[in-house]
């Protein structure tokens, strides 16, 4: 699936992992079918642009560190 952009918005949605909150356990890296989350400075990252919006990874995350916003279209 695509990023989801609605033709009547200037907004879009994304999947974003809050920094703050995440532990590094890895728990959203084996859900990924698009294997699009990597550990960065042992903190999970998301490659925006091969993320599918499947929303696996939200609920196997133990802290809630990973989130669906809506973002602001430029």
């Amino acid at each position: 699936m695509d990023e989801v952009v609605l033709p009547w918005s200037d907004t879009q949605m994304m999947i974003i992992v809050d920094k703050a909150e995440c532990v590094g356990c890895e728990e959203c890296l084996h859900v990924c079918p698009a294997k699009s989350i990597l550990m960065k400075s042992e903190k999970a990252d998301i490659v925006q642009h091969r993320c599918d919006q499947c929303e696996r990874c939200i609920p196997v995350c133990p802290v809630k560190a990973i989130k669906i916003v809506s973002v602001q279209l430029k």
